[in-house]
């Protein structure tokens, strides 16, 4: 969810005008958009563990004891100088959100197939009980969320992250 709203893939993903060119001339911008609205991938992106993981409307686990504004708000609007709300807090349903309220909202805003869709193939919860977490490894919906399934026993494995590797930060 975080790369959709701050659009990362802009500063990462470049291309020579030359490039740029081409793939305008032969697949263009519209052409992108209805293949890339017809993939599912970008929901494998989505927020896992709701508000027991990353807080809700009155505390976060990376909250201080001091803080006068909590990290459980996922989406969080604060007035400017000369206001006493800020504006968008004035729409209804706008306005701090929880990681919950978020994905409530943005599927509302979104076509019923998509909706469809995410319901039958993906899962964003949170599971504390062991028999739950085993019987989790039979509902494919659930194999795209760790704390939802239990992870393999793979003593040896590694993992190798080349994420931006060799980019200036």
């Amino acid at each position: 969810m975080v790369a959709f709203l701050s659009g990362e893939m802009k500063d990462t993903v470049t291309m020579s005008p030359a490039a740029s060119f081409v793939l305008e001339r032969y697949f263009n911008k519209r052409e992108r958009v209805k293949l890339f609205r017809s993939w599912a991938g970008s929901a494998s992106m989505w927020i896992k563990g709701g508000d027991v993981i990353w807080g809700n409307e009155t505390h976060a686990p990376d909250d201080t004891e001091d803080c006068g504004h909590t990290h459980g708000h996922f989406l969080s609007f604060r007035p400017k100088e000369d206001e006493k709300v800020p504006r968008v807090m004035e729409n209804p349903g706008a306005g701090n959100l929880t990681v919950t309220g978020a994905n409530d909202w943005i599927l509302s805003h979104t076509p019923t197939s998509y909706q469809r869709m995410i319901e039958s193939n993906y899962s964003f919860g949170f599971e504390r009980d062991e028999k739950q977490l085993k019987a989790n490894n039979h509902d494919f919906r659930k194999w795209t969320n760790p704390l939802e399934v239990q992870l393999p026993n793979a003593p040896s494995l590694n993992i190798v992250c080349v994420y931006g590797h060799g980019l200036q930060t």
